[in-house]
């Protein structure tokens, strides 16, 4: 492999296990408890991490206190996740994680970049056990081979490409948040703020139209891996509040003519209905999608953003009437229990002009993201493997 250098992980890094027990959350707090679910393509989503008392946090990184350009490491669901740590926040391990903190040997993003590789996290999955939830263990993850570049300047340059495309995905995700942001305020400032006592008060399911989806049969070769975008509750929570670019399957136009699926037009919102519930996001195509969910159309014509943004709007009391004795469901019974004071056509319509610049920018920036993780994907384990190699300006001369 190019003179790369084998050895295990546990000789470039030291592995440290988490606490396996639950930490006792607090509302308010700048300590973080980082969980798998928080752990994801190289990133940890520090706001959606459980706050810890500072007490908790003390007591749960007397081994080793987390600091910049450490790893996190998901044991198990999802196994072989793992996330960096970017800046230094105060951050313990939360239940089924380990901290890796890379030695001199090895660059820490190098490391990071290394353990993205899909070649290795299946290598990683690979090596779990357990009869109920597949899990690593500890000392597997020390006894992991690796097979790294030796020089560390090239390391540090392999890591400089590919951090330079997560720089431009934050980039335009920092960019969407923003965008987002303005449109919910301004949506918020119009139809809650501003609402007249002249305007109707009227079920939820009286400004929507409700569509319901289904699989086509699994057994059934002809009417998989088509051309069609097929949308399972999974592709939902991957794309949560933002647009669903792609999906994880796709099916025919045999499999949509003969099953209840349905085909939802470009700028449709779709949510999850039944498990997860309340999870949403945008079409940016038309695509397909599973009875688990439901897509939602306009009821005033064309307006997908003043929908979208009324069911963001509504969400967290959709999922507070949800009910189900095993798994949580949302019903049609669901939407038209919520009640909203609506505007007059001529209102929604203004509102939808003055925002459609605004989601047409994300949606851009949403193909630039999959363009971008395309890319990375792409040039990550030919850089790893040394199959191509990046050599500075000085290394030439």
């Amino acid at each position: 492999m190019n003179g790369w250098k084998e050895c295990k992980l546990g000789d470039v890094a030291e592995i440290i296990d988490c606490e396996h027990k639950t930490a006792p959350i607090v509302e308010y707090s700048n300590y973080h408890s980082v969980r798998t679910a928080n752990i994801s393509n190289g990133r940890i989503d520090f706001e959606s991490c459980n706050r810890v008392s500072k007490t908790v946090y003390d007591d749960w990184t007397k081994r080793k206190q987390p600091i910049a350009g450490d790893i996190v490491l998901a044991r198990e669901a999802p196994v072989g996740e793992v996330g960096y740590i970017s800046t230094n926040k105060n951050v313990c391990l939360g239940q089924r994680t380990v901290l890796i903190s890379a030695n001199d040997q090895i660059d820490s993003k190098y490391l990071l970049y290394y353990l993205c590789n899909p070649n290795v996290r299946n290598d990683l999955i690979s090596r779990s056990t357990g009869s109920v939830v597949e899990h690593l263990n500890v000392e597997d993850i020390k006894d992991f081979q690796l097979a790294i570049c030796p020089n560390k300047n090239e390391q540090r340059s392999i890591a400089d490409v590919l951090s330079s495309l997560d720089d431009k995905v934050d980039l335009l995700h920092r960019q969407n948040k923003t965008l987002e942001g303005m449109a919910v305020a301004l949506w918020r400032k119009m139809f809650v703020e501003d609402a007249k006592e002249a305007w109707e008060e009227v079920s939820l399911l009286e400004l929507i139209n409700l569509i319901g989806g289904g699989t086509p049969k699994t057994d059934v070769i002809e009417y998989w891996a088509g051309k069609i975008p097929w949308i399972s509750a999974k592709d939902i929570t991957a794309n949560h509040k933002g647009f669903i670019t792609e999906t994880e399957k796709n099916i025919t136009e045999m499999g949509l003519n003969c099953s209840s699926t349905k085909l939802l037009p470009k700028y449709s919102t779709i949510i999850t209905a039944r498990g997860t519930v309340g999870n949403y996001c945008m079409l940016a195509s038309p695509m397909a999608f599973s009875q688990t969910n439901y897509g939602i159309l306009p009821i005033f014509d064309e307006c997908y953003f003043f929908t979208y943004l009324l069911i963001a709007y509504v969400v967290d009391e959709l999922k507070a009437a949800a009910y189900g004795s095993i798994f949580d469901t949302i019903t049609t019974n669901t939407f038209n229990e919520q009640k909203f004071r609506v505007a007059t056509m001529d209102h929604v319509r203004e509102f939808e002009n003055n925002i459609k610049p605004y989601f047409e920018k994300i949606l851009y920036n949403s193909f630039q993201i999959h363009m971008l993780y395309h890319l990375r994907d792409t040039l990550l384990p030919q850089l790893m493997s040394g199959v191509v190699r990046v050599i500075r300006e000085s290394e030439e001369e």
